[in-house]
């Protein structure tokens, strides 16, 4: 599955970080246009989810209230989903399907299907790839709240992000507002809570219910199924990972107070951690820092942590590690190789892509 065509507005042979699609550096233009590059305009891009084979990935467009598809080998950008400027709740076909600013997304293995955080109708969606066909999963259009239960009669309060097992049989949800990880067995839609008490809110590394997050982003799983990791934003400034066989919550790094320092686990740092992605080999979590604008590097088997990107100022500047800006970085993904990033920055109304050195 080697990815190397380079689209053509790939222009920078130096730089490991640049714009892959949406306006150029400096030009931070929002829109819905459809195009190749730096002619595709986005509002508020948010979630990045690859497709297995690493020839597609997608992007719920969270201020346009749609989910966009980008071709990788030619940067080109289409709508799957929804009509730009139109929210609702609808399930139905391509643009006939209404969202209200959906966040993350992932793929099944197979790559059959899209699923969908619609954080501002508070439901899980389901968009099959090949006819754009949209249908709500769990979660009542239009009602928050913080209940188990089966498909429709579950609620959610504002989820974010979202993780697939290997087996596609349970979709992990950080259900942001409620400060929990709940999980949907995809089957039968039943969901419960996995980790995290529903509205209660805190720092406690625990078993299950009885641990506790602030503000629970994005979510990673490892190949194995072994490991849930949890970027922990505003207010906790953690990563943490979920034992997926026992429910069991610990801490991976992080202070707990926001700050830029690199070190092994709780020794460094982090301000607002966001998005977060998991390299094929278990090897290194990658995540982006909200209002740190970084990405960061963690070596899973030692907790160091590194900064992989950005200066630590808010800014639109293609460039080498920290020589490269960014304003706002939100959710990130890697290809199936594990040599290059593609993170969203709503800010900056843009994608950009990252080789790793």
């Amino acid at each position: 599955m080697c990815i190397s065509a380079v689209p053509t507005n790939f222009t920078s042979s130096n730089s490991n970080a640049t714009v892959f699609a949406g306006p150029a550096d400096g030009d931070q233009s929002g829109g819905s246009t459809n195009g190749t590059g730096n002619d595709a305009r986005f509002q508020d891009p948010e979630g990045v989810c690859f497709t297995p084979d690493g020839l597609t990935f997608f992007v719920p467009d969270s201020n346009n209230h749609i989910v966009r598809q980008i071709t990788v080998a030619t940067a080109n950008v289409t709508t799957l989903a929804g009509t730009a400027g139109s929210s609702g709740t609808t399930d139905d076909t391509g643009s006939d399907a209404r969202f209200t600013q959906p966040e993350g997304c992932v793929v099944d293995p197979t790559g059959t299907d899209l699923y969908v955080a619609d954080t501002q109708n508070y439901t899980i969606r389901k968009i099959v790839i090949a006819t754009g066909v949209v249908t709500t999963l769990a979660g009542s259009a239009g009602t928050s709240g913080a209940v188990d239960d089966t498909g429709t009669a579950a609620l959610f309060d504002f989820p974010r992000d979202l993780a697939i097992d290997s087996t596609a049989t349970n979709l992990y949800i950080s259900d942001h507002g409620n400060r929990a990880i709940r999980k949907m067995v995809i089957n039968t839609q039943v969901v419960s809570t996995f980790a995290g008490s529903l509205d209660n809110s805190g720092y406690v590394d625990g078993i299950g219910t009885a641990a506790r997050f602030f503000n629970p982003f994005g979510l990673a799983i490892d190949s194995t199924d072994t490991y849930l990791y949890v970027g922990d934003s505003a207010t906790s400034h953690r990563v943490r990972r979920i034992t997926i066989a026992t429910q069991e919550v610990t801490t991976v790094a992080g202070t707990g107070t926001a700050g830029g320092t690199d070190g092994v686990g709780t020794a460094a740092s982090f301000n607002q951690p966001f998005g977060i992605v998991i390299d094929p080999t278990d090897t290194h979590l990658y995540v982006t820092e909200f209002a740190g604008h970084r990405i960061r590097r963690i070596e899973i088997a030692t907790g160091t942590v590194t900064t992989l990107a950005g200066s630590g100022s808010a800014g639109d500047v293609s460039g080498i590690g920290t020589a490269g800006s960014f304003n706002v970085p939100q959710y990130i993904d890697i290809n199936p190789t594990g040599t290059i990033l593609y993170f969203t920055e709503g800010a900056n109304s843009k994608i950009r892509r990252l080789q790793i050195p």
